[in-house]
């Protein structure tokens, strides 16, 4: 009797261990695919933010540029004749 009583605790047991093995390995994909597509949303916010400044910088250059060629001296000798490429600008 006891031997009977035995082998159902031990065949509920190894039924329990083995579910419970089953859900850490599914937890453990789960987990590492998680994983995976945050550390690629970081790189692509990473890359965004690079991508941010970088066309900042840019748009910053060309501005000072583009206020540089304009003033003074440089507008005569870039473009002589700036009121009408204005004018055309406008239309």
């Amino acid at each position: 009797m006891v031997d009977a009583v035995v082998r159902v605790f031990l065949g509920k047991l190894i039924d329990a261990l083995q579910e419970e093995s089953r859900i850490v390995v599914e937890f453990k994909d789960q987990f590492e695919k998680l994983k995976s597509e945050l550390q690629l949303m970081q790189s692509f916010l990473k890359d965004a933010d690079r991508l941010k400044r970088k066309n900042q910088i840019f748009r910053t250059i060309m501005m000072s540029t583009t206020t540089k060629c304009l003033d003074g001296d440089l507008q005569s000798k870039i473009i002589p004749k700036w009121s009408d490429w204005k004018e055309t600008l406008r239309r």
